[in-house]
């Protein structure tokens, strides 16, 4: 019997314990990870590496898109510094749609989006795409264990801009006639329906490189610039050209078979054709073109 009412008492003290321990409260914890990722932004804006990476845990890894893990708080410092030099120009911003907190409250991660633009040699590059971070507690506190994020665009093709013709000496030299040219489907950072073919060079490579695009008629292309010089002759049809930031057809003027035009780099402007037309463009590569408004790109489009 003393056996029974031992067993018994150490029951009671059992279930005790178990009725005083603190539940975890998840929304305490999604709240202080929502007020982190606020911090991060703010970080991020401030152009400052090392207060980006004091978010994350000592042994904690970045994993970006194209580029090796960075482990560590002075390799994430070293990426994200190399990502924030003032000539890149970099505008990044991310906001969690779902933060899930363990039954421990030890561990969590949190799921959201992100929108990113960058200044390259090739022109500014944008994106918009979903992240995971996962959250792990140090010493009490939230630090960042992981974290990854990718695109929410479609996969680029390998060129950039046009397939390239052939390489070019300073020994050799070019004759193409008309019938020679070799029309593709233009890149995707140009809407839907025109036709590129490459005369010199590769124009998604540095260096001077010509090609034709044919747009079809009522041919649209909305305000945009580009990283270089850009120089236009026009071979056939109409090309209206207008400069601004906001598409208006009453203040583009009309170039017709035998016009050219060229403007200076980053210059926002706008065109459209009337009937098939065909441009040529030449200049130094890599060319690039970045649209004013995000919304206008079609790589953002399904």
């Amino acid at each position: 019997m003393s056996r029974c009412r031992h067993g018994f008492a150490m029951l009671l003290l059992v279930l005790a314990a178990c009725a005083t321990t603190p539940r975890v409260d998840p929304r305490i914890d999604q709240d202080a990870i929502r007020e982190l990722d606020r911090r991060w932004n703010q970080q991020i804006a401030a152009r400052n590496a090392g207060g980006v990476a004091e978010l994350y845990a000592d042994d904690g890894v970045a994993m970006a898109p194209n580029a090796p893990p960075a482990k560590g708080k002075a390799a994430i410092t070293a990426a994200n510094a190399d990502m924030m030099r003032p000539e890149n120009n970099l505008s990044l911003t991310f906001e969690p749609t779902e933060i899930t907190v363990g039954s421990a409250g030890d561990v969590a991660y949190d799921i959201g989006t992100y929108r990113f633009g960058i200044d390259t040699p090739g022109g500014r590059i944008t994106d918009n795409g979903k992240y995971i971070t996962i959250w792990k507690k140090v010493d009490g506190q939230w630090k960042v264990a992981a974290d990854m994020f990718n695109s929410d665009l479609p996969m680029q093709s390998p060129v950039a801009a046009a397939p390239a013709a052939p390489a070019a000496s300073s020994t050799a030299h070019g004759m193409v006639a008309p019938s020679e040219l070799k029309w593709t489907d233009a890149p995707p950072s140009l809407p839907r329906g025109a036709k590129v073919a490459a005369i010199e060079g590769n124009p998604a490579e540095p260096g001077p490189f010509t090609m034709r695009v044919m747009l079809p008629d009522k041919y649209r292309i909305p305000p945009h610039q580009h990283p270089g010089v850009e120089h236009v002759t026009v071979i056939s049809g109409t090309f209206h050209l207008g400069m601004g930031e906001r598409f208006d057809a009453g203040s583009g003027r009309a170039l017709t078979a035998g016009s050219f035009s060229y403007m200076p780099a980053r210059m926002p402007h706008y065109a459209w054709s009337t009937g098939e037309t065909v441009v040529q463009l030449h200049g130094q590569g890599p060319w690039g073109i970045t649209y004013v408004n995000a919304a206008d790109d079609p790589r953002t489009k399904p």
